[in-house]
């Protein structure tokens, strides 16, 4: 199993038109989000829809499973509901040209969505539909889980969970060819809104796209809470653990070979979890005359390891470092792996 893919705050997106992000407890689910994202409302029944957020994986798959939390509700936690739009888009699933190939858009009934192809030119075709009323409103604190095994392919299928049971497939039995243009590779994913209401909107969490089933899966956010080891770049704690971006708190170092290692929070680690992969996320950009490169750490069993040079854009962007395995080890992760004291950071490279 290798994760593409994971992450649910808005350094794990690219907002593509507008959208916002929330802290208000119930969008999401406590103790494993801090915050959801959302594309402004209302729902568009254009193909691209103007506002949504876009995933976009390590690298391209052919069979994929893709796992996201949805808050569907009418401007707040308090109006929640499970009405939608007829065509408006839920999800998105687009190869490496940016064009969509499967698409879940709303039918205009109560909790009901339909699972359509879609060729270059724009032109969907319905491969099946989930029941009227297959996913409920929401309740605060329980959104919606959706699951998504796609394999996408001339003898392919696709196969759509909704809170941890099938909701609908195609075909029914077998492969069937799923195909459009002769692509045969799904790059990325656009979260979007098929959420009937003025004011209505879907807040996303707990996003995973991977190459075996995301269902049962969950993504828990595990912020630095204090400085590590080592952390010799200007600034605090209070300039990196936002649970929004704000480009105006930030750390730097204007020198080569500077390390910022973290503590993360390890709180509430079930042990029974199984964890797939430990993502480590950062927003960094370069200046004339600095360094240009950086590289991620992870300090963990008594040992530290730093992946290969990352060059950093002369903006803010968002850039992550996803590790199926525990790169001190080379083994599978444990708990006892971030239970121990486990740090994430930095460091600059020429």
């Amino acid at each position: 199993m290798t994760i593409l893919k994971a992450g649910g705050e808005d350094t794990t997106y690219t907002s593509v038109g507008s959208a916002s992000v929330s802290t208000t407890p119930g969008l999401f689910r406590s103790g494993f989000a801090r915050v959801a994202c959302a594309p402004i409302a209302p729902a568009s029944t254009s193909n691209p829809p103007p506002n949504r957020l876009n995933a976009v994986f390590d690298m391209p798959a052919s069979i994929i499973s893709i796992h996201a939390n949805a808050f569907e509700c009418e401007g707040s936690v308090a109006s929640p509901t499970n009405a939608t739009v007829l065509s408006a888009e839920k999800f998105r699933m687009l190869d490496p040209s940016g064009i969509p190939r499967i698409v879940i858009r709303g039918t205009g009934a109560n909790g009901q969505l339909s699972i359509d192809t879609v060729n270059s030119a724009g032109t969907f075709a319905n491969l099946t539909s989930t029941a009227s009323g297959s996913y409920p409103a929401p309740t605060s604190g329980n959104p919606n889980t959706y699951d998504i095994n796609i394999n996408y392919s001339s003898a392919g299928s696709v196969v759509f969970y909704i809170n941890g049971g099938v909701a609908a497939q195609y075909p029914t039995s077998g492969t069937a060819n799923i195909t459009t243009d002769g692509a045969t590779q799904i790059a990325s994913v656009d979260l979007g809104n098929a959420t009937s209401g003025v004011l209505a909107t879907e807040y996303w969490s707990e996003f995973i796209a991977a190459t075996t089933t995301t269902v049962g899966m969950a993504v828990k956010t595990l912020p630095p809470i204090s400085a590590g080891t080592t952390q010799n770049w200007s600034g605090t704690i209070g300039d990196i653990n936002e649970a929004v971006i704000n480009d105006g708190a930030f750390i730097s170092t204007n020198s080569a070979s500077v390390q910022s290692e973290w503590a993360i929070s390890s709180a509430a680690l079930p042990d029974n979890f199984a964890i797939a992969a430990i993502v480590n996320e950062a927003r960094v950009l370069a200046q004339s005359g600095g360094p240009q490169h950086f590289e991620f750490i992870t300090v963990a069993n008594g040992g530290a390891s730093v992946s290969l040079p990352v060059s950093a854009s002369v903006t803010f962007e968002n850039y992550a470092q996803i590790q199926n395995s525990n790169p001190v080890t080379s083994e599978i992760w444990a708990i006892g792996d971030v239970v121990s004291g486990m740090q994430l950071g930095v460091e600059s490279v020429a």
